[in-house]
């Protein structure tokens, strides 16, 4: 997580285009918690110090969502609207992110990144 208020999370290309393709202008998505939906929020191309290009995604600030993304696991799921998006939040090994780990096993893939962070994709 990156920014001022932890709140942002970055994507290496193949794993931007969950979020539709990954153009190099910025565009804006609606991110949905269990409590309330968040439209405006940014999803922004960037090319890192090394010359990668990365997506970074301006979630929720905890004060406004509720949510805390820091030391905890996130999962995204698609909506019928390529634009709109539920977020879910957990701590790391409990019950609720095995299952979303054995879903992601079994109906997609799961990987790690090149900074050791494990991620799923359905």
């Amino acid at each position: 997580m990156s920014g001022g208020s932890r709140n942002q999370v970055e994507f290496a290309h193949d794993l931007a285009e969950f979020f539709g393709p990954a153009v190099a202008t910025q565009q804006i998505v609606t991110i949905q918690t269990p409590q309330k939906t968040f439209s405006g929020c940014t999803f922004t191309p960037k090319t890192t110090t090394f010359d990668v290009d990365i997506w970074r995604l301006s979630l929720p600030t905890t004060a406004k969502s509720g949510l805390t993304y820091v030391d905890n696991v996130i999962r995204f799921e698609k909506t019928a609207s390529p634009t709109f998006f539920r977020i879910l939040v957990a701590s790391p090994g409990s019950l609720q992110t095995s299952d979303w780990e054995s879903i992601a096993a079994s109906d997609g893939m799961v990987g790690t990144t090149s900074g050791g962070r494990r991620f799923g994709i359905c």
